[in-house]
Parts: C-alpha cells; structure tokens; sequence
C-alpha cells in the first residue's frame, strides 16, 4: 500500500529534514556555548570548559525555558511518537492477525499466537528502554533548574580539561 512512497529521494528528504530540524533546535545552545578557562588544582594548568551563557541579566529564566524545551521536544514529544506509533503497529498486526485467521480454514485447532505476544513484548520492553535510559537524565535536568541549591550542594562537578596548545 505504501511502497510507492519508499523512494531514495523521499528517504533522502526525510533525513534532511530531521537533521534540520534538529539543528534548528540546537541553535540556541550553538550560539551561547562559550569556552571558560579552569585552573587544574593538581598541576596549575589552565584547561577549558565547555559552558552555555545565556544573555542578559535574565541568563536563569532563559536557562529554564531552554530546558523546559529540549524537555518537552526532547523526552516527552518523541515518548509519545514512539509509544503512539508502537500502539498503532500492535493494533494493526492484531487487526491483520484476525483477518488471516477468519480466512483460513482451519483443519487442526490453531495453537495459541506466541508470534503476537512477542511483538507486544518487544514493543513494550522497547518503550520501558527508553523511558529507563531518558528518564534519570531529564529528571536531574530538571532538578538543576528547579533546586539549584540543593544541586550544587550535592553534585560532583566534573570538567573537560584541554590541553592548550
């Protein structure tokens, strides 16, 4: 049905038009990024750090609204893409499972469909993937902006130290 639409240019327009996309939602962090010098408190060398510094006297309120987006176009958007479409292919392989059997004649009694319970397995185990690797990550995001304080007292800042030449 829709094999008409799998063309190398349609997939080669799908592609630009995600990794457009995706930079047009990164161009805030691409203009703000800045890097800060570190003193290494070990040798006395001056390493680099990667930091965005958002403008203005309102860099927190921007911070946060940054983050509120990523998180939302980020985390939840693309949960509910997956878990909407996942929901639609296990529908769709039941619908096509019960048109094949009340169309075929059955001699012998049709052994219970492990095939079916597998999809739904797979799917379900791939949505708890994701949500499981995603959802620490966004959770301390969101606890950064929400209680900076209590972050600051218990988080381990870890910086990369370059070299310089």
């Amino acid at each position: 049905m829709f094999l008409r639409y799998r063309t190398l240019k349609l997939a080669v327009f799908a592609v630009t038009v995600v990794w457009l996309t995706s930079l047009a939602l990164m161009f805030p962090v691409l203009l703000f990024t800045d890097h800060v010098p570190q003193t290494n408190r070990m040798s006395a060398d001056v390493g680099y750090s990667c930091a965005v510094r958002w403008p203005g006297s309102h860099g927190l309120v921007a911070a946060r609204a940054y983050l509120t987006y990523t998180a939302v176009v980020g985390f939840a958007c693309p949960l509910a893409v997956v878990v909407c479409l996942y929901a639609l292919l296990v529908c769709r392989l039941r619908v096509t499972r019960r048109h094949i059997r009340s169309r075929s004649v059955r001699v012998f009694p049709a052994p219970r469909d492990a095939t079916g319970r597998h999809v739904v397995n797979v799917v379900t185990l791939i949505v708890i993937s994701y949500i499981v690797c995603w959802l620490p990550y966004w959770s301390f995001q969101v606890r950064h902006y929400v209680e900076p304080i209590l972050f600051l007292l218990s988080t381990l800042h870890i910086s990369l130290l370059v070299v310089p030449d």
